[in-house]
């Protein structure tokens, strides 16, 4: 199920922070007046569809989408992503609600200069947390139409996508995977497809739906070099 393009673009969360960019288009054609930048472009999302929120109301609970509308994988099925960029950093953790824009940190010095933690202490829980803001090309499935997937390559199509990694147990399951790829076998994120799929995992009473990341095929030399040369 697909719901159309306004529906879902007046939803689009604002980006928890920077990521990689995408170089805005230079010429728009005769139809477009005016100057653009990075900042009037939201790039697509993907999330992971709770059994509790706004998306529950109209997709299933596991389901993969792109942009809050298109479905990139239902329920136990994987998405083929392309990580392209990423950045690890910290974030303030601000209960549910607050009315103010979390911190960002860098290093882990400066979360502690903060006065802030990382790791449970005394039974009391973390005040900031881990971040991995990813870059992402999403292969389009079979037979979708949706005008996201305006990249070709090799007979594909494929969108670029913001994946932003920050609950505790998504990135200690797909955060810390793609990371550890990233240091003992990849010297560019490019070179691997990765298979996205949503595991029903129980935490804290609750069943929730955590993202989980498995190697799929190794990508070609041509592809990787196309992939990263969008960022130029």
């Amino acid at each position: 199920m697909t719901k159309s393009f306004d529906e879902a673009t007046s939803a689009i969360a604002e980006p928890s922070t920077e990521t990689a960019e995408i170089a805005a288009p230079q010429a728009l054609g005769s139809d477009f007046q005016g100057e653009i930048d990075q900042s009037d472009i939201a790039t697509p999302r993907l999330d992971v569809v709770q059994k509790i929120g706004a998306l529950s109301e109209e997709f299933p609970a596991g389901t993969i989408l792109l942009n809050r509308r298109v479905v990139l994988a239902e329920p136990s099925q994987p998405a083929s992503i392309t990580v392209v960029t990423a950045k690890k950093f910290y974030m303030e953790d601000l209960e549910w609600g607050a009315e103010e824009r979390p911190r960002i940190f860098m290093t882990k010095d400066d979360v502690k200069a903060a006065g802030l933690t990382l790791d449970w202490a005394d039974g009391v829980k973390p005040t900031a947390k881990n971040v991995l803001d990813c870059l992402v090309l999403a292969k389009a499935p079979e037979g979708s139409d949706a005008p996201e997937f305006n990249l070709s390559f090799d007979g594909e199509r494929y969108a670029v996508a913001q994946w932003v990694i920050q609950s505790a147990s998504s990135y200690n399951g797909a955060g810390k995977s793609l990371l550890t790829a990233k240091t003992m076998y990849l010297k560019q994120f490019a070179e691997q497809e990765f298979l996205l799929s949503a595991d029903k995992k129980k935490l804290g009473g609750n069943m929730v739906y955590v993202p989980d990341v498995k190697q799929g095929k190794r990508n070609s030399e041509e592809f990787i070099q196309w992939a990263t040369t969008l960022l130029n």
